[in-house]
């Protein structure tokens, strides 16, 4: 797989991590997620965001940016706003560490552009915008000192 999976199967049964996800549960139900087709996809998203810090925290770079592309493309396609903007943030942070700023840059203009949607149709802005901004602005200060050097 590319990362220690002894290690991550001793995580997952570990029940370390069971807090978050009952809290990331209950966030997701308040938000409006009732269905079982909408819990699937929550779930499935979460799981592919860990599965990508696996990767991330072996070095797998390359397996990380697919896992997350793949996720954020299933939450831009099932209109989950929620986990459209971590996942597009997480994708920008990780196209940083590659050194890919343009990429990484659209990444989160790509979570700018749905948090403020989000927002002029539910009147309420999305906490996350807050990463989005950060990392658009990293990454510009990123590439202006690369210009200065160059």
């Amino acid at each position: 797989m590319g990362f220690e999976e002894q290690a991550f199967t001793e995580c997952l049964t570990s029940r370390r991590f069971e807090k978050e996800i009952i809290e990331d549960f209950e966030e997701t139900r308040q938000a409006g997620a009732r269905g079982t087709p909408t819990f699937l996809i929550v779930v499935a998203i979460n799981i592919a965001l860990n599965l990508a810090d696996a990767y991330s925290t072996s070095s797998d770079l390359i397996e990380a940016g697919l896992v997350l592309s793949e996720a954020a493309r299933v939450s831009q396609a099932t209109d989950n706003v929620h986990a459209a903007v971590p996942t597009l943030c997480s994708l920008g942070q990780l196209r940083m560490a590659q050194g890919r700023l343009h990429e990484a840059a659209e990444c989160y203009r790509q979570a700018l552009h749905l948090a403020q949607s989000h927002a002029k149709q539910d009147r309420q802005p999305l906490a996350t915008a807050g990463i989005a901004h950060f990392g658009l602005a990293t990454s510009h200060y990123e590439w202006e000192g690369r210009l200065r050097v160059g």
